[in-house]
């Protein structure tokens, strides 16, 4: 008595198992299936379905070719990483998983051409999404320089006001304003000549000169 038979829910092949067992195109099959990532559960479903795309419409899609196709796949998988138009992009498990269901998804509006000849839709999506995430690392990056450049312009403007407030208070207090004009600094070289005229002794000490010379308050020069 045979075993009972399996069908392939992805190319619909119909098969006893000891066939399925006992076969090495088969075997190869699954073992590139269970190979393909480490964290392979996640995604087998959808990558399945994938590879049924690539199914001929008047044959049955050889073990073999279900075997050939995810082997393309695996060192991608495995790597993190694609190369496209000359370029490497990043793709994580996360992408393989939305570019799948991204692909199938297009299969079930109809604007996916079947069966399928390579990877390239697949891979396209995975590099449009690499270049998605870049770009916006790339403006956070770009964002967060930006609060630091203007961060460090506040805390100079911070400074600047508070040096001219400084300023404008010694302007303002009569007790700390200096002499800033020449005939105020006449004035005071008079001052000072009339002062020693009028010492009894005719000595004038260098405490009576820093005295008169002195930053004039207002009420003097009043």
């Amino acid at each position: 008595m045979p075993l009972p038979q399996v069908k392939c829910p992805v190319c619909n092949c119909i098969m006893s198992l000891d066939v399925l067992l006992a076969d090495d195109a088969p075997r190869e099959a699954l073992l590139a299936i269970i190979d393909a990532h480490p964290q392979g559960t996640t995604f087998i479903k959808p990558l399945l379905h994938y590879v049924g795309l690539f199914a001929p419409s008047k044959s049955q899609m050889s073990h073999s070719r279900i075997a050939s196709l995810i082997n393309e796949l695996t060192p991608m998988f495995k790597a993190g990483r694609i190369e496209r138009n000359g370029m490497i992009h990043i793709a994580p498990l996360d992408y393989w998983v939305d570019a799948l269901n991204a692909v199938l998804a297009a299969r079930t509006a109809g604007t996916l051409t079947l069966p399928l000849k390579s990877h390239g839709y697949l891979l396209e999506i995975i590099a449009n999404r690499s270049n998605a995430a870049k770009a916006k690392k790339e403006q956070l990056a770009h964002d967060n320089a930006r609060k630091g450049v203007d961060r460090r312009s506040e805390v100079h403007n911070l400074q600047v006001e508070h040096t001219q407030a400084q300023e404008a208070k010694k302007e303002t207090n009569p007790q700390i304003k200096k002499v800033t004009s020449d005939a105020e600094s006449r004035r005071r070289i008079e001052q000072i000549q009339q002062k020693i005229g009028k010492k009894q002794s005719g000595v004038f000490t260098m405490t009576d000169l820093a005295h008169y010379l002195k930053p004039a308050t207002t009420k003097e020069r009043q």
